[in-house]
This record gives C-alpha cells, sequence and structure tokens, in this order.
C-alpha cells in the first residue's frame, strides 16, 4: 500500500490529468441520458406469460386501451352527444389510434330483411327514427354497452381507444396521451369531467415523474450532504473533497450507463440517490484517519502515506461488500433491476477508486499543513453517548439481549404479515390525477386493467368451424365464472356476439339471447362472421376460427388478490377444458401480477448469492470463520427487524422494497468493517475486551456516526419522490441502516465481549 501511495503522488499530474479527462468524457454522455417510457424493462423477460402475450398481440392487437371518461349531469342530450360525438372523431385521427369505441359509434347486430347485420344505434338518432329517451334506454339495458362504455346510472360515459402497438418505438404512448389530453383540454366546459387512464397513461405519467424526481433528488442530496458537513469539519477542504468524490462517481456511473446505451426507468431512477449517498463514506473515513495521523507525526506526506496504508484496505473491502450486495440482483429476471444492481457496484467501485486518489491528491495540492478537527462542542454529547453506551454494554447485557430477542420474535410475525404488490397505480400518490381517474373509471365504468384468455379448441372430424358448440358453451360457463370475481367489471367474447346474432335472427326476441341449439346454426353465424371481414366480429375469433379469446375488464387490485384470483381461475380451467383444448390465461394483469412471484424468489436468491461472499470477505480479512459469523448478526438484524415493521405498517412488498436486504448488507456492513479493523489494532496493543472498544467508539464511532447519518440523510431524500414504493424505498432503507449503525454500536461490541473471537500476536 504505501509503494501505491507513493507512486500516486510522484505521478500525480497524470493521474489528475487522467481523471480530468475521464469525467469529461463520462460528463459527455450522462447530460443525454434519457427516460425509457416503456414497461418492457419492467417485465421479467424470459417468462411464460410474457410471451404469451406477446404472442396474443401479435394475433388480435395490443391489449392496451386507453379509457377515456365524460361524466355529466346527463349524458344523454343532444349538446353532450355532438360533443362525444366531435371528441370520438378527433381521437379517431390521432395518429396510432387504430379504434376508437363510443356511445356514437358503438356497433350492434340488429335484425335487418336479408338476416342479421351490424349497424350503429345512434344513427337511428341522428336519422329521427328514433327519440334520445329510447335511445338512452337500449344503451342503458344492453348487455355489452353497460359497464362498459355507460354507466348504471348513465352520467358517465367512456370512450375506448385502441392504439397500434410500435415494436422499437418508446414515446408513442407518450405521443398519443399528450394529443389525447391536449384535445380535452379544448373541449372542456362547466359542467363536465374528464378521467384519462389506462396502461399507456400509465406509462407516460410514470416517464414525467421520473425526470420530476431526478430534477429533485440531485440538488436535494448535495444540499444535504454540504450542510451536514459543515456542520461537522472546520475546514472547506473536508466539505469540498468528499462533495467532488460524490458528484465525479455519479458521473462516471450515469455516463457508463449511458454509452451502453441504457436509458433510466422506475428502477433505475433510483441509481443517483444511492451513487451520492454512497460515494462519500470512503472519503470521510479516509480524513478521519489522515486527521489523526497528521497529529501524530506531525508531517503531511507521511501522516498521507500511514493513512493511506491503514485505510486502503478496509475501504476496499466496504466497497467490495457494498458492489457485491448491489451486483446479487443481477440474479433477478427483471432488466431493470438487474441494470440496477449491475450499475450501482461499478458507482460503488467507482466511488473507491475515486476516493483513494482525490483525496490524497487534494491533500497534497492543498498545501495545507493542518486539517480541522471535530467541531468539538458540537460533539460532545457524542462523549456522553459513549460513556453511557460502554456502562450498558459492561453491566446490561441480559437487558439488552431480551430486548433484542422481543423485537426479534416481534419482527418474525411481522414477516408472515408482509403483503407483495406490484400495482403500478397503487405507486402513485392518492392526490395524483392517474390515481384518481383510475379510481373513478374503476368505480363507474370498466376496469383499467386487461386480462385475457385464449382457447384454441381441438379439431373436430366435421367439416368447417373448429369452434363446436360443446367448446363455446364451456367459454360461456367460464364468463359466468369469471363475473363471481367482484373485480372483473365485463367480460366480452365471440359467445357474446353469437348470442347478438341469434337474438337479431329471432326479431330481437330476448329469449333468444343465447348460444343456437344446433350446429347447423352455429356454422351459419361463424360463417357470416368470417365473411362480413368486420373488425366487430372478428376481435375475438380468428378468421379460421381455431382460436377464440375473453377479454376481460378488471379493476385496479394488489398483488395479493389478483394471485388469488389467477389460482382459481387456473384451476376452474382445469377442471373444466379437459377434452384437448388448449386454454391460455395472459394480459398485462396476469404479467404485472406474476412479477410478484419472481420478485419474491430471486430477491432470496440474491441475498443467498450476495451473503456467503461478503462473509467469506469478512473471515479471510481477519483470518476467522468465527469473526465473519459474527460480522453477520449485527447487519442482519436490522433487516429483519425492518421487513417485520413493514408487516405491520401494512407497507406492501414492491421491486423497490424488495431490493433492500440486498442494497442494506452490502451498505450496513460497512461499519462492521471499520469497526473491527479499528477493534483488531487497538485489541493487538492493549490485549483488553474493554479498553479495545473504548478506543475504537471514540475514533472509528465518530466516522461511523457521521458517515452514517450522511447515508440515512442521503437516503430519506428520497421521500420527496413521485411514487410510494420509491418513498417507501427511501424511509425505510435509511431506517434500515440507523439501525444497523445503532447494531453495530451495541450488538457487535457486545458479541465481541460474550464471544471473545479475537487474540493478540502474543496471546496466539
Amino acid at each position: 500500500m504505501e509503494r501505491l501511495i507513493l507512486f500516486l503522488l510522484k505521478y500525480r499530474k497524470f493521474f489528475i490529468l487522467g481523471i480530468v479527462l475521464s469525467t469529461g468524457i463520462f460528463a459527455f454522455y450522462a447530460w443525454q441520458i434519457t427516460v425509457d417510457p416503456s414497461n418492457e424493462s419492467l417485465l421479467p423477460q424470459d417468462d411464460l406469460t410474457v410471451r404469451s402475450l406477446r404472442e396474443f398481440s401479435r394475433i388480435f392487437g395490443s391489449d392496451e386501451i386507453l379509457v377515456v371518461a365524460l361524466h355529466a349531469p346527463q349524458v344523454f342530450t343532444h349538446e353532450n352527444l355532438a360533443l362525444l360525438t366531435a371528441l370520438t372523431d378527433r381521437i379517431s385521427k390521432v395518429p396510432d389510434v387504430t379504434r376508437v369505441v363510443s356511445l356514437v359509434n358503438f356497433k350492434d347486430v340488429r335484425s335487418d330483411t336479408f338476416g342479421p347485420t351490424i349497424k350503429i344505434p345512434y344513427e337511428e338518432v341522428l336519422s329521427h327514427k328514433k327519440s334520445l329517451h329510447d335511445f338512452a334506454s337500449e344503451m342503458s339495458g344492453h348487455p355489452i354497452a353497460r359497464h362498459l362504455i355507460l354507466s348504471e346510472d348513465g352520467r358517465t360515459t367512456a370512450l375506448l381507444v385502441n392504439i397500434a402497438r410500435r415494436e422499437g418505438d418508446p414515446f408513442y404512448r407518450k405521443r398519443i396521451v399528450e394529443e389525447i389530453r391536449r384535445i380535452l383540454q379544448g373541449l372542456s366546459r362547466p359542467g363536465l369531467d374528464f378521467y384519462v387512464a389506462g396502461i399507456p397513461v400509465e406509462v407516460t405519467d410514470l416517464t414525467e415523474y421520473i425526470r420530476r424526481d431526478q430534477r429533485i433528488f440531485l440538488p436535494l442530496i448535495l444540499l444535504t450532504l454540504t450542510v451536514f458537513m459543515g456542520a461537522l469539519y472546520q475546514t472547506a477542504l473536508e466539505v469540498a473533497v468528499p462533495l467532488v468524490v460524490v458528484l465525479t462517481s455519479l458521473v462516471w456511473t450515469l455516463g457508463g450507463y449511458v454509452l451502453n446505451g441504457k436509458s433510466l426507468n422506475a428502477i433505475t431512477t433510483l441509481l443517483t440517490p444511492i451513487v451520492m449517498v454512497t460515494s462519500v463514506e470512503n472519503a470521510i473515513h479516509f480524513f478521519n484517519r489522515y486527521k489523526e495521523d497528521l497529529y501524530e507525526v506531525r508531517d503531511r506526506q507521511k501522516a498521507l502515506v500511514k493513512s493511506f496504508s491503514i485505510i486502503a484496505l478496509p475501504c476496499f473491502l466496504t466497497s467490495f461488500t457494498t458492489a457485491v450486495g448491489f451486483a446479487s440482483l443481477v440474479v433477478n429476471p427483471i432488466p431493470a433491476v438487474k441494470d440496477f444492481g449491475i450499475y450501482a457496484s461499478l458507482g460503488a467501485i467507482f466511488a473507491y477508486i475515486l476516493a483513494m486518489t482525490v483525496v490524497p491528491l487534494s491533500i497534497i495540492a492543498s498545501r495545507i499543513e493542518r486539517v480541522g478537527g471535530w467541531r468539538e462542542r458540537r460533539w460532545e454529547y457524542m462523549e456522553r453517548l459513549f460513556q453511557r453506551l460502554e456502562r450498558i454494554l459492561l453491566f446490561r447485557k441480559g437487558p439488552v439481549l431480551a430486548v433484542i430477542a422481543v423485537l426479534l420474535i416481534v419482527s418474525l410475525v411481522g414477516l408472515f404479515r408482509i403483503k407483495v404488490s406490484t400495482d403500478i397505480i397503487r405507486s402513485f400518490k392518492s392526490t395524483s390525477p392517474l390515481y384518481l381517474a383510475t379510481q373513478f373509471i374503476d368505480e363507474h365504468l370498466t376496469g383499467v386493467n386487461s386480462l385475457e384468455i385464449t382457447l384454441r379448441a381441438p379439431p373436430s372430424p366435421a367439416p368447417g368451424s373448429r369452434m363446436r358448440l360443446e367448446t363455446l358453451r364451456k367459454m360461456e360457463e367460464l364468463q359466468r365464472f369469471l363475473k363471481n370475481f367482484p373485480e372483473v367489471t365485463k367480460t366480452l367474447s365471440v359467445v357474446d356476439l353469437i348470442k347478438r346474432l341469434n337474438q337479431a335472427d329471432h326479431d330481437e326476441d330476448p329469449a333468444f339471447s343465447q348460444l343456437p341449439e344446433d350446429e347447423s346454426t352455429l356454422e351459419e353465424y361463424l360463417d357470416l362472421m368470417t365473411a362480413s371481414k368486420d373488425k366487430e366480429y372478428l376481435q375475438f375469433i380468428t378468421e379460421d376460427l381455431t382460436l377464440a379469446r375473453i377479454s376481460c375488464r378488471v379493476k385496479a387490485v394488489g398483488t395479493d388478490r389478483s394471485q388469488q384470483m389467477l389460482r382459481e381461475l387456473q384451476s376452474y380451467v382445469n377442471r373444466t377444458f379437459q377434452n384437448g383444448e388448449e386454454v391460455h390465461i395472459t394480459g398485462s394483469m396476469v404479467v404485472l401480477s406474476n412479477m410478484s412471484t419472481y420478485l419474491v424468489r430471486n430477491q432470496m436468491k440474491s441475498m443467498a448469492a450476495a451473503l456467503p461472499l461478503i462473509l467469506l470477505s469478512m473471515g479471510l480479512l481477519y483470518r476467522s470463520v468465527f469473526v465473519g459469523l459474527i460480522s453477520a448478526v449485527p447487519n442482519l438484524i436490522p433487516i429483519w427487524i425492518v421487513y417485520g415493521c413493514m408487516g405491520w405498517l401494512g407497507i406492501e412488498l414492491s421491486v423497490p422494497t424488495a431490493m433492500i436486504s440486498s442494497i442494506v448488507i452490502g451498505l450496513a456492513i460497512n461499519n462492521t468493517i471499520y469497526f473491527l479493523s479499528r477493534f483488531k489494532l487497538e485489541f493487538e496493543k492493549l490485549k483488553d475486551y474493554p479498553d479495545a472498544i473504548h478506543r475504537t467508539l471514540r475514533n472509528t464511532g465518530r466516522a461511523m456516526i457521521s458517515s452514517s447519518v450522511l447515508l440515512i440523510l442521503g437516503f430519506w431524500v428520497g421521500v420527496f419522490g413521485s411514487f410510494k414504493p420509491s418513498m417507501y424505498f427511501a424511509w425505510l432503507t435509511g431506517m434500515t441502516l440507523l439501525m444497523a449503525l445503532i447494531s453495530n454500536l451495541v450488538i457487535l461490541p457486545l458479541s465481541l465481549l460474550v464471544f471473545k473471537p479475537m487474540k493478540s500476536k502474543r496471546e496466539g
């Protein structure tokens, strides 16, 4: 280590030039960072449900529907229907909008001289063949229109906007949503309320909130770090240099991220606060060690060499364990989580390299012969804190262990109360326009989520259609089963169209709103559907009549409930379709709900990958397996307690909050490393556990507290974010680190006093 620091100081001009040039290159790319407005990176790419959804979209089109709701005291007025007509027409002309369904262009199967045909009921109002009152009564009782485009009370109507899926164009949803909102703004007037929701809106608003959070996090974290370090240290050097390390680490990380063709998403937007708050720790410990050595040797370069030689290895190990904690996330199949793990670990490595170069180069370049000490008056309370802590450790071991045991038991109960949620809508604040719109539409009209079921009938020996009455009756029963779920607001399939055809074929007699009784009549209706080439018919069955779909609209629900629904649905399908039918359950709701399963399973894999490697590193550093095991205790307990608290407080496990354990285990153990490294040095000198702990607390303890408080405050900046999961992640990560700090100041020294795992060289 001594040769390394001397080499650095000898060729410092080249190192400074290299850092400046690298920063300039990375800054060029970091400045070009963009936000990915799609949700592809949030989905497990190799998952069967994702592949099924893509195949479904290829055959039937995208299941993403944008819902525009119009709420008025009375929808069925000439003025409001004229406005609805203009709105339908203008939205239909928006690029990439493939179809708009509303009251004024809704198509229905009607009886005609030549048999059933498709007509638009509202045209009868325009041609004065039907009164507005009769039209309202017809639509209010229509089996397809009711609860789909018209509310029960007749005061809310919807436009269902289908959009084309544009592979390779991540901004098409944004363009559509912005144009529709612009149209609505131009048509707004007193007495009318517009609501817009659906997956395209969710993705668009998510992107905008990410951009907003990026603008907030950077200045807030910088302000937090500056104010805290300004209050802690006496010289500008000790404040400025860690900030330079923080900003340079961020620039290098984001620059590398963009250089590899990446864009920010709901998960990787956390890179900015994570990299910033984790980059400052090594610089603080370096300065703390240098001040202590400068006081002893009274020579700047000698102190610097000594400090580097002592601090470089512990700092490397802390950076390594932090990087391992982040890198463990790469086992997660969700691309956004994987990218976060890779680049957050890269940020930890960058921060170490910069701290070990920028700090000593800054000290030498500053030509300052002394560095300020702690602001003693402001830290007098810490001396009293350490005194009380030592008394507790020496004379109150029993009560401390009892309190820890109670916390662990209570937390264990809380762990079993945790619910998993990946509902995007519930990720937004309850005051956001999207949240309010979704709640309104779910309550008054159709659900904004889609659940799709495809059914391929077995080959039939009879000529013609492969969709037989037996298969369609099973589909009908499946739709009845789906309606038992209160969250399912509407189901539509080819069965509903055939029922309408049958009723129209019998002079609109409601008694014939059912499937035909014979195969020959069914064949006639299916031939009519394929011959017409009309999208109203063919949106629920393929032209070769081999594959049909059931489309369900579902309210926004939590993952625990959606998983229960899917289990019951799959069980019903397995019981009912046993004659060779191929049934697949898919849709955006299924993909997002199943993501929770990946979340929990792969989070366990992440911890299983990170923890042994970290413990092995600790054991090798201190040449003791027992010390490695002891080091795990004060860092796993806080994670256990926080997840237990989540269960008791009803905070759901989401993608960000599930990552807490992998992130915290790599960060919290840093204090363990610093404490044990200093304790080992002191114990070799003093050969007494209480005395060595006393010296460790008064030296390393201060740096542990200051760096941890900076980490905690940096994470808590995230509570000003736009998403509940990210806010919970920020708050809970900060709380976990706070408990980890307390644990490392209490449980770790207590474990050393109880188990006495180390021996001095003389004793060995």
